[in-house]
């Protein structure tokens, strides 16, 4: 029991438990913002797995850098691309109507 305890908490159970909750949180928030989900997806994957395996087994660290950092590209894309789509409707309007 202790040995397992031990491997959790040393680098090779920390970047794996890190890369798998970055990676999990970070897909749930990008999939809920819809339009982000890659970018959350693998910007959540890879921020949990380098936190959590450079600090060895700060598993709370890394989830939590994993997660706010998959909300926030995630969050940012999605309003990128909302921006995006309407500038491209009001363009798209405007030749359509002849106004441009």
């Amino acid at each position: 029991m202790f040995e397992h305890m031990y491997y959790l908490n040393n680098a090779g159970g920390g970047w794996l438990v890190g890369w798998f909750v970055g990676w999990l949180v970070g897909w749930l928030v990008g999939w809920l913002l819809v339009v982000g989900w890659l970018v959350g997806w693998l910007v959540g994957w890879l921020v949990g797995w380098l936190v959590g395996w450079l600090l060895v087994g700060w598993l709370l660290v890394g989830w939590l850098v994993g997660w706010l950092v998959g909300w926030l590209v995630g969050w940012l894309v999605s309003w990128l691309v909302g921006w995006l789509r309407i500038v491209f409707v009001v363009y798209k309007g405007k030749r359509v109507l002849g106004l441009d």
